[in-house]
């Protein structure tokens, strides 16, 4: 809500109160959140929701900007299978444009080692580059970066800003 908070230690009532962007509740449980500052000095997160309790459980990737009115509805970018997977996000500036880059764990399968039954067997799986140029409005169709083959995941994409340009990523 922007209200100052009350001297140290601040009581978790006011902080969920004045602090608290997404509920986290036990039908809509958050992980994974990446917080970035856009062009404008605003704060735009990235996180995952679900529902851990649900048998076949599916989490959102979602975004959610603060604007002058507060934080905006968040968006659905993508669906993932594990609610331990993982994302980064970009904001670039191009030609006086505004770019998000969504670098979002997407599906997994376990592999022939994962143990039966074990819950945590799928995480990971392939990475994708979602875009959007409307400031998280809307978001492109995946570009996939990576994919799974046999006994093999990928997770916890990171974005190393500056780095020497290497990358046969499309």
């Amino acid at each position: 809500s922007g209200a100052p908070l009350p001297q140290l230690p601040i009581p978790e009532e006011s902080v969920i109160e004045t602090c608290a962007v997404v509920p986290d509740d036990r039908e809509h449980e958050v992980n994974q959140a990446v917080v970035r500052e856009l062009p404008d000095g605003s704060p735009c997160i990235l996180f995952l929701q679900g529902d851990t309790d649900a048998e076949d459980s599916m989490f959102s990737w979602r975004f959610t900007r603060l604007k002058a009115s507060g934080w905006t509805n968040p968006v659905t970018i993508a669906e993932t299978d594990n609610f331990f997977d993982a994302a980064d996000l970009e904001v670039e500036v191009r030609n006086g444009r505004t770019y998000l880059n969504a670098y979002l764990t997407v599906g997994g399968e376990p592999d022939s080692q994962a143990l039966l039954g074990d819950r945590y067997a799928s995480r990971g799986g392939d990475i994708a580059r979602f875009t959007s140029s409307n400031s998280g409005l809307s978001w492109s169709e995946p570009v996939w970066l990576k994919q799974q083959g046999v006994n093999e995941r990928f997770n916890d994409p990171q974005v190393v800003r500056d780095a020497p340009a290497v990358s046969t990523a499309p």
